[in-house]
């Protein structure tokens, strides 16, 4: 008769000895189920190096990329180049003279009365227009407090 090793008998042993009936089977099934899940983590452990390892190649090409020319030239000049072109003719405006029912001019000169300072009395706004209402005036504030009476032509 043929000498079993050692490990063989051990084995048997092992799985005749303290199972139950199909007791193997389910050994079996839950040794290949923990090889299956054991398999299916370091698949997903290699996904997850091999997706770092790309983002990273990416972003440390992204950072240690070339600095073009133009850009490295602009970061050293405390200036913008601006670049100009003629229009094209297309985007001119001309203009015509008009037609001379639509010409406004007035009839005179508008005559500026200038005061000098010496002794005279201020009126107030109300004093002003009466006294030039037979003709029609508007009465024009300026900044800083300056007002102007304009004479306006009915005609």
């Amino acid at each position: 008769m043929n000498a079993q090793p050692d490990w063989k008998s051990l084995v048997r042993d092992v799985f005749a000895e303290g199972r139950p009936p199909g007791g193997k089977e389910l050994w079996l099934r839950e040794s290949i189920r923990l090889s299956r899940r054991r398999r299916l983590e370091r698949r997903v452990n290699a996904s997850i190096v091999a997706c770092a390892l790309v983002a990273s190649s990416v972003f440390l090409a992204w950072k240690l990329r070339p600095v073009h020319r133009a850009e490295a030239m602009a970061a050293l000049r405390n200036y913008t180049l601006i670049i100009t072109k003629p229009l094209a003719p297309y985007a001119f405006v001309e203009t015509k003279p008009l037609n001379a029912s639509y010409l406004v001019t007035s009839s005179m000169p508008a005559s500026v009365v200038h005061t000098s300072q010496g002794q005279f009395n201020a009126i107030d706004d109300a004093e002003l227009l009466a006294f030039a209402s037979p003709g029609p005036v508007i009465l024009v504030r300026g900044f800083g407090g300056t007002e102007q009476l304009v004479f306006l032509d009915p005609k």
